[in-house]
């Protein structure tokens, strides 16, 4: 099988939500039915209402003609959803793997662990790969992926000392379901 390239953009617009992956995973796999959606995940009605809707302004689902009520309808994923769902499956199953809840990744934190499945990196090559993160958020999400032991950060032997950083042995499938589509 090809391995396909997820962009930078798509991998960013799957990251603004924290919810987003989780529900591209379960539409993908059988359907959705929002108060199915609402029990699996734990969402509040207003939370997973706003959610599927800015999912359907992306365009990655859309509602099922001619299935559910139209208060309450069936979602199905579109052309462009088809695409990234395998990626969100992948990604749901990494960090169930890691016993990682929704919420212990930041907005910011995948697509850190994108670009350093890559490679190591300074932190001014981090936060150009990762335009338009802010220094501040760049910070906060590398201290807290430090601290979940998926990133190493080493000191050079330069003067000054210049912090390198490099994806941790433990989050490397997490790194490769970010960056890879099977």
């Amino acid at each position: 099988m090809v391995k396909q390239e997820l962009s930078s953009d798509k991998l960013l617009a799957l990251t603004r939500s924290r919810w987003f992956m989780p529900l591209l995973a379960e539409i993908g796999e059988s359907g959705s039915r929002s108060a199915e959606r609402r029990r699996s995940l734990g969402l509040s009605a207003s939370r997973l209402k706003r959610t599927l809707g800015e999912m359907e302004r992306r365009h990655w689902i859309q509602p099922n003609p001619g299935h559910g009520h139209p208060l309450r309808p069936e979602w199905i994923l579109t052309h462009h959803g088809r695409d990234i769902a395998p990626r969100c499956q992948a990604i749901v199953e990494e960090r169930k793997v890691l016993g990682l809840p929704p919420d212990a990744m930041g907005r910011w934190h995948l697509p850190l662990i994108g670009v350093l499945a890559e490679d190591e990196k300074r932190f001014g090559q981090l936060q150009l790969a990762l335009s338009p993160v802010s220094p501040r958020a760049l910070s906060q999400a590398l201290k807290r992926a430090v601290a979940l032991d998926h990133v190493r950060r080493r000191l050079a032997r330069d003067y000054p000392p210049v912090a390198i950083y490099s994806l941790a042995a433990r989050a490397r499938p997490l790194g490769n379901a970010a960056l890879y589509m099977q």
